[in-house]
């Protein structure tokens, strides 16, 4: 028979919850001893600094971490003060602290090692992140501190009309950009800097497809360009080898585009330890390396070992071959040396006739020499209105005049005479950055598909996102054959900092931090901070 209410209150006391049990008893008595032994470890963890490995666990400093930092961290696992603030939080973001003074406090910290230049001039401070809110940490040694989710990016860059400030100036990259892929509504498309007009920076008249081809002809049925024409100590390094002195040239991409290489491979020594930068940047493009052994700037067929200078402006071109003609004549003519020369001439006394001739036919061979060199033109619109011979060759083989520039009829008109600037570019998308190191398994046209095309446009000659958007997309088959799969996040090619002066890396002088520290110091965690604390 079940037990009634009545006999249950007889048997039981009301206020039994009023006064603990045994075990309550015992589950408090536990949990004091817990506070007092945790109270006690922490009392004592300063004792063992410096202790053993394993007792290196119990110190004070890492009781709350959240797990090793990434190695450019690693020596300040064991100081949490070198970048934490107490009561400031990590990630303005995240958690608006009461306090005032915390704000921006742990940004502060981490720029006492590196500054942050801001990413445009046209930012909103107020959307500006803290930087634990793109650089996590305490994720292994082995962690990226630049790893990051691209949602961290596409949250202003998804719409950045709305986090710029308009009083700053235009805005100068895409408004609306979310994933990398070929469509422009989510990616731009690549667009390079102009290459030269008037306005801008000339550009070199130059042709892939004419100096890919075999021979290097300029015209169909036009005669080979072969390793014979070359000097010696130039042949091997575009190809030649021995018996192949009649065989026409082959130049290929790395005759003249090269990656840059460490100082260690610059050494003689280690000639053949040639490793290229971690960076992945090709060296710019230079004549007396890569164009003087097909291209010398010869001044006359009598005297083939002699060549001006490369770089100098036509008129410092001019004095420079009017003092070597004059030598010339007094070599010829030892004898001119020896005449009296007045301040100014002497009435009734004309100068002698063999030093004004000699004069004259340095004049007159300079003028000759300055033709061959800036007076054959490359395009008609260079030649027109210029008492000059027809042809290519010298200086505007290459280069432009600007259209300031007078016919060469005389020495005068040296002065006057004045080339397009050029500009040799290392980066041609300057909203962002490319490594060809992991690239070199790829042959060049695969990515520059225009490269031996005659007559091409660098806009064809530079990569399309099409040809980008074959490795680095999603992995997937297309027709029986699987494409994609490498990486495609944003701080692939893109970095935050230095936005407007992208080429700056992080050698740029604006990434310097404002007070150098000595090595105690920087191993602290800064001027304020002391490991003895």
């Amino acid at each position: 028979m079940s037990e009634t209410g009545k006999q249950r209150r007889s048997r039981i006391e009301l206020g039994y919850y009023r006064r603990p049990d045994a075990a309550a008893r015992r589950r408090g008595r536990l949990v004091l001893l817990a506070l007092v032994a945790a109270g006690a470890w922490v009392a004592a963890a300063p004792a063992w600094e410096g202790g053993a490995a394993g007792v290196r666990l119990f110190q004070q400093s890492r009781l709350a971490s959240r797990g090793p930092l990434a190695g450019p961290h690693a020596m300040w696992d064991s100081s949490c003060e070198a970048c934490h603030v107490p009561l400031a939080p990590m990630s303005d973001s995240r958690w608006r602290p009461a306090l005032a003074w915390s704000k921006g406090a742990a940004d502060r910290k981490c720029q006492t090692c590196h500054a942050g230049p801001p990413h445009h001039k046209n930012q909103l401070e107020r959307d500006v992140p803290s930087c634990a809110e793109c650089h996590k940490d305490h994720r292994g040694r082995d962690s990226s501190l630049l790893a990051m989710a691209d949602a961290v990016c596409t949250s202003c860059h998804g719409d950045l009309e709305r986090h710029a400030d308009p009083s700053a100036g235009t805005l100068a990259t895409a408004a609306h950009a979310t994933e990398f892929d070929a469509d422009p509504a989510h990616h731009p498309v690549f667009t390079p800097p102009p290459s030269g007009d008037d306005s801008s920076v000339g550009r070199i008249l130059f042709s892939h497809g004419r100096h890919m081809a075999e021979g290097l002809v300029s015209a169909p049925g036009g005669a080979a360009f072969r390793y014979g024409s070359l000097e010696p100590a130039d042949r091997e390094r575009y190809g030649w080898s021995a018996g192949r002195d009649g065989a026409p040239v082959q130049l290929r991409c790395d005759s003249c585009h090269r990656l840059e290489v460490t100082p260690a491979a610059a050494n003689p020594e280690l000639a053949q330890a040639i490793v290229p930068t971690a960076n992945g940047v090709m060296q710019p493009v230079r004549y007396e390396r890569d164009c003087r052994a097909c291209h010398p700037l010869d001044i006359d067929p009598k005297a083939p070992d002699r060549r001006v200078r490369h770089g100098l402006a036509p008129s410092v071109v001019a004095d420079d071959l009017r003092r070597y003609y004059t030598a010339q004549a007094v070599l010829a003519e030892p004898t001119l040396l020896g005449r009296y020369v007045p301040a100014r001439p002497m009435p009734g006394r004309p100068a002698p006739a063999q030093a004004e001739q000699a004069g004259k036919a340095a004049d007159e061979k300079t003028l000759i020499a300055l033709k061959r060199l800036f007076g054959t033109a490359a395009v008609d619109q260079a030649r027109g209105g210029q008492d000059l011979p027809l042809g290519r060759g010298g200086c505007v083989e290459c280069h432009e005049f600007k259209t300031m520039s007078r016919p060469l009829v005389d020495l005068e008109a040296a002065a006057g005479l004045a080339m397009k600037p050029v500009v040799a570019r290392s980066t041609w998308y300057e909203s962002a950055w490319f490594n060809h190191t992991p690239h070199r398994a790829l042959e060049c046209a695969s990515c520059h598909p225009g490269a031996t095309e005659a007559g091409e446009k660098i806009e064809r000659i530079l990569p399309k996102v099409e040809d980008c958007t074959a490795c680095h997309a999603p992995a997937r088959t297309r027709n029986g054959r699987a494409e994609g799969g490498a990486g495609m996040s944003c701080v692939l090619c893109h970095r935050y900092h230095n936005g407007d002066e992208p080429g700056g890396g992080l050698a740029a002088t604006a990434r310097m931090p404002a007070v150098p520290m000595t090595l105690e110091q920087f191993l602290s965690g800064g001027p304020t901070q002391s490991r003895d604390r």
